[in-house]
């Protein structure tokens, strides 16, 4: 399933919305079963939680787990508003997704797609990605507009 359903790339959305709206960086993430059902969904909460671990991607994947009762989840999809970092690239190797769809590719750090292309005769399990073209540039333009208020919240 890598075209996932509307609704839940909508989610993922409102849940970046609200990392932006707590003054995190406003990523969310989902993840859902081959049917589209929602199983799990996070936004970043780092600066809440003081723990730079709080990835949207890492706690949509823990609820989706805790939700099925399984530690791996080879029929789901991730669907996140940014390419999944390296530590929640690694997460999701772990859980076996079998499919991860990312709606901005990371700029600015190595992130799943270089993981899986420097090290796809090393490891076991490949899932498939997709960029989501539809959905890049509310992506981009929010991730834009919260960098840009940073940068003026640091010079006034």
């Amino acid at each position: 399933m890598l075209h996932p359903p509307h609704r839940a790339c909508i989610r993922a959305l409102e849940l970046a919305h609200e990392a932006f709206d707590h003054g995190e960086t406003p990523i969310g993430a989902v993840v859902c079963d081959s049917r589209g059902q929602i199983l799990g969904e996070g936004r970043n909460r780092i600066l809440e939680k003081v723990d730079p671990s709080w990835h949207a991607e890492l706690k949509a994947i823990q609820a989706a787990c805790e939700h099925l009762k399984s530690e791996r989840i080879p029929d789901a999809i991730l669907i996140s508003t940014l390419e999944p970092c390296i530590m929640c690239s690694g997460l999701i190797l772990h859980s076996r997704i079998s499919a991860v769809a990312f709606m901005a590719p990371s700029t600015r750090w190595p992130g799943l797609s270089t993981l899986l292309e420097n090290l796809k005769d090393e490891i076991n399990h490949h899932p498939a990605w997709r960029l989501l073209e539809d959905y890049e540039n509310r992506s981009s333009a929010l991730l834009t507009r919260f960098f840009e208020k940073q940068r003026e919240s640091r010079h006034p």
